[in-house]
């Protein structure tokens, strides 16, 4: 069994956030939920954190971070999907399955 991996979830939808903490916490993950990336940003100078999932202008602040966590970028509907890994809108089935692909969990 793979040890749990801690993941932020940046969103500023209150459904999104509780529905992927729950699904995420299901799948044996360490989740912590922000509307604000950089209340996020700041969680990463305290914690382990292995991934961030957020839309694009979320993950900006990561980007500029010389020893950022793995990235997960939510797009919009209709978004080239050059970077974009899960775009919405998306089942919790799809949101498990991008997060154990960027975590590289069952290779």
């Amino acid at each position: 069994m793979q040890p749990a991996a801690t993941v932020v979830l940046i969103d500023g939808s209150a459904a999104l956030l509780e529905l992927g903490e729950q699904v995420l916490r299901d799948s044996g993950h360490r989740v912590l939920v922000t509307s604000d990336p950089l209340e996020a940003l700041a969680l990463t100078h305290t914690l382990r954190v292995d991934l961030v999932i957020a839309d694009a202008a979320g993950l900006e602040p990561f980007r500029q971070q010389p020893h950022a966590p793995q990235l997960l970028e939510i797009g919009a509907a209709g978004e080239s999907a050059r970077s974009t890994a899960l775009r919405r809108p998306f089942s919790l089935t799809q949101l498990q399955d991008a997060v154990a692909l960027a975590l590289g969990i069952g290779e």
